[in-house]
């Protein structure tokens, strides 16, 4: 009988850390707004660097990486979601 009920509190605790990567379209919206100076930061500093293409070139690459920071962002690994957002935002302006 305890057993079941550590069963049944592990598939809860697992449902609720699938909740937390289901964010909904507003939330993914405020964390895009909150971070659009990250991707424009990271951009100034390559612009140098991209002499084929111009800033705003740079900025919606910057945001295609913001993009994909939030979808494989994972909370149980214990980064800031702007660490893990500014690794991804350098790499898709650089492979641009």
């Amino acid at each position: 009988m305890e057993q079941k009920i550590l069963v049944i509190g592990k598939k809860k605790r697992e449902r609720g850390s699938h909740k937390l990567r289901e964010l909904s379209v507003l939330e993914k919206e405020k964390i895009y707004q909150q971070h659009l100076g990250l991707v424009v930061n990271i951009a100034k500093r390559h612009i140098n660097r991209s002499p084929g293409f111009t800033f705003e070139d740079l900025i919606s690459e910057g945001i295609l990486g913001l993009f994909k920071a939030a979808e494989k962002f994972d909370v149980k690994r214990g980064f800031k979601f702007s660490t893990y957002a500014t690794w991804w935002i350098r790499e898709s302006i650089e492979r641009a």
